[in-house]
């Protein structure tokens, strides 16, 4: 019977939002045990993972701030973050306000190589210090260093949950050309559960950009031509974390012609999104694979452009609780939101965003717990 009763209050606690069970801690020890188990965690997340109206934006920049994902954004900066102290940067006063209150004199800001399950992974801005972070319950791990044998080469990185293996993990790709435009690789895979990198087989293509992976079905997702320098012919990596292997799926046919064109990858709904900006054409579309793995399913969900032919930057970040308008970051310092069906743009309403050089993401609340702490320990944040 007894057995049958935490199993009821169980059920009934998972539908409780992450900040009102940190408070429940203290209720009685048999609570507190409840909600620390990983039991318990993996099933308020399935539940949290059901609906999408618990999803926040994270943005960093000198700072990490976030917003519950509504038509108007109100932000909160977490004070305390584990690479606070670890980036250096003398700062003048920003006219924006809010809580991004400094501006830095130059534009370093905390890098963002993704988010799952309420887990966010970061870096310094020179990716030297790697961190997990989960923003809700203040919890942090700082990644071992790892081998780097091309210092003077970009690095990129892809995070997500291995639901097989139960195991949170990261991918650290980097790549340089030889003098024949040979490519050398070193791929690497960090696992939470060991704490500890590995290495395994090397990408067989060239990565175009470093801005990260999306992931999207349980899988990371990078630009990539089959041969370096070849930024016409562009392809789409797949990477799986759990089997550890490379293949690769066809991007749209969008309007290759034009000279100059950027893409960025991103997560639409759980849809793989393209957004292609045609650089210096002042046009820009985002494109939605609505089945996953079928080229043909690829569909122009957004297109905009202005009449002065001025350069677009515009990527997807998320998508509104009914699916019907698509959250959008237009030239690095404004965010919109786009209604499909009317192709119509409206500012989404937010304070003390910073002018330049942030990074967004989609994250939702959750109890995942990991080693570290950013205050003086965790029983002090519950407690908050």
């Amino acid at each position: 019977m007894a057995e049958l009763q935490t199993e009821i209050i169980a059920e009934i606690l998972s539908r409780v939002p992450v900040k009102t069970l940190l408070r429940f801690l203290c209720v009685c020890k048999t609570w507190y045990s409840l909600i620390k188990t990983p039991k318990f965690i993996k099933l308020h997340l399935n539940q949290t993972l059901k609906f999408t109206t618990n999803r926040h934006l994270l943005i960093t920049h000198t700072s990490i701030s976030t917003a519950v994902i509504r038509r108007q954004f109100h932000f909160f900066e977490i004070p305390d973050h584990p690479l606070k102290g670890k980036i250096n940067l003398k700062k003048e006063p920003c006219p924006l306000g809010g809580p991004f209150d400094s501006c830095p004199l130059e534009p370093i800001s905390i890098q963002l190589h993704g988010s799952c399950n309420g887990v966010v992974c970061i870096s310094d801005p020179q990716k030297k210090d790697v961190v997990l972070y989960n923003p809700t319950t203040k919890t942090h791990r700082f990644l071992p260093p790892t081998e780097n044998p091309y210092p003077d080469k970009f690095s990129i990185f892809g995070f997500r949950y291995d639901s097989e293996s139960d195991d949170y993990k990261v991918l650290r790709l980097m790549q340089c050309v030889g003098p024949n435009d040979e490519i050398w690789n070193d791929a690497r895979v960090y696992s939470l559960r060991r704490n500890s990198w590995k290495r395994i087989k090397d990408i067989p293509y060239s990565v175009i950009y470093d801005h990260g992976g999306a992931l999207v079905n349980g899988a990371l997702h990078y630009i990539v031509s089959k041969v370096a320098f070849d930024s016409r012919t562009k392809l789409i990596a797949k990477f799986d974390l759990g089997t550890e292997t490379y293949s690769v799926m066809d991007c749209p046919d969008y309007d290759k012609d034009l000279d100059s064109w950027t893409v960025y990858l991103g997560n639409v709904d759980g849809c793989l999104s393209l957004s292609v900006n045609y650089d210096f054409h002042g046009r820009a579309d985002l494109w939605v694979m609505k089945e996953y793995g079928k080229k043909e399913s690829w569909m122009r969900a957004v297109s905009i452009g202005n009449h002065k032919g001025n350069l677009i930057d515009f990527r997807a970040v998320g998508c509104s609780d009914d699916g019907e308008c698509i959250l959008v970051e237009v030239d690095k310092f404004e965010l919109r939101w786009y209604d499909i069906r009317r192709q119509l743009g409206i500012r989404a309403g937010i304070e003390g965003l910073p002018k330049d050089n942030y990074n967004s993401a989609i994250y939702v609340e959750s109890l995942v717990l990991l080693d570290g702490c950013c205050g003086q320990n965790y029983r002090a944040f519950v407690y908050q």
